[in-house]
């Protein structure tokens, strides 16, 4: 916020709207006191007439009050005048000074006060003489009447027509509200939905999960179903003609390999560890039936891998020649 003081808006005005001649300076009485800018009563009216602000606007408003009311011949302005002329204050008396310093004003303003006594008279003579006076002021009045209920039946239509546009508003709101609560509500519905299927996967793992430690820690339970859980070995022997490339050698690591690419989809998938089950005298990973493709997509991950090097004796011979599964498959 810039502050601006009085000298500097004063320099603001154009010389030929109000000239820095009229302003006098002069040093006020005491020590210290600095030059400050005097002007007479007279001149303050002009300046008034002409200074930006809120305050000079206020005072304007009430100059042309003034001037509407005498042009009107309103007669309450006599009672204004009467009171100034009895009040004491400083800006009567400086009003009152000032007329007396110009003859020639003050002459006019008697005048003027005069007509505008004769104008309060002739305005009373023809009130009172006027048979017409008063059809004359109840006319006025019924217009009055009417303008004003059409303002109010106006002002009740712009308020109908606002609630109307605000009951609008809130249907269309409550609307989009309702859309984006169902469509939240049917994903909630999907995610539940993949929950309990996954869960319902993972009912069937624990189970056998359940069984099988019971099982080994030779606990009563019922009995597992174990010819339904597969194991990397089982699923290598039902299809070993797709790993006729095998060396020998070979079988061993990629049997390894294979139960260790298995092992780690299942827990990515269900985020449990595998069953184990005794296989050939060995603790190996065992999977439900439901699991086939994943442990073949191990199997021939682990495939891939082997057969990368050169090809030397391959198993050809018969199945039963493959070696038991090594621990941990």
């Amino acid at each position: 916020m810039i502050l601006i003081s009085f000298s500097q808006i004063l320099r603001r005005i154009p010389e030929d709207i109000f000239p820095s001649s009229k302003l006098v300076t002069k040093k006020t009485p005491g020590s210290g006191n600095a030059h400050t800018k005097l002007l007479s009563f007279d001149n303050a009216i002009e300046l008034i007439m002409v200074l930006p602000g809120k305050i000079a606007k206020q005072i304007r408003t009430q100059f042309a009050d003034i001037i509407r009311r005498y042009l009107a011949g309103d007669a309450t302005l006599a009672e204004d005048i009467e009171a100034n002329a009895a009040a004491d204050e400083p800006i009567q008396n400086a009003a009152r000074a000032s007329i007396k310093s110009n003859p020639m004003k003050r002459k006019r303003l008697v005048e003027e006060a005069e007509g505008l006594d004769m104008i309060a008279t002739s305005c009373m003579k023809f009130s009172q003489g006027n048979p017409h006076y008063k059809e004359f002021i109840q006319l006025k009045k019924e217009e009055y009447e009417l303008d004003l209920d059409k303002e109010q039946r106006m002002m009740t239509i712009d308020l109908k027509k606002k609630e109307e546009m605000i009951n609008i508003d809130l249907k269309v709101k409550e609307e989009m509200i309702k859309i984006e609560v169902k469509g939240e509500l049917e994903k909630l519905g999907i995610e539940r939905q993949k929950h309990a299927l996954l869960n319902e996967s993972r009912k069937d793992d624990l189970k056998y999960q359940r069984e099988l430690k019971a099982l080994n820690a030779n606990q009563p339970a019922s009995s597992p179903d174990q010819s339904g859980l597969l194991t990397i070995y089982k699923v290598f022997r039902a299809s070993a003609d797709k790993y006729a490339a095998l060396r020998n050698d070979q079988v061993k690591s990629f049997m390894v390999k294979a139960g260790q690419y298995a092992a780690s989809a299942y827990v990515d998938a269900y985020g449990l560890q595998p069953f184990k089950v005794d296989e050939n005298g060995m603790k190996v990973n065992a999977y439900p039936a439901h699991n086939t493709s994943l442990v073949t997509q191990a199997l021939s991950k682990a495939y891939r891998e082997a057969i990368g090097g050169p090809s030397q004796m391959s198993l050809t011979a018969s199945f039963f020649r493959v070696p038991p599964p090594p621990s941990g498959c």
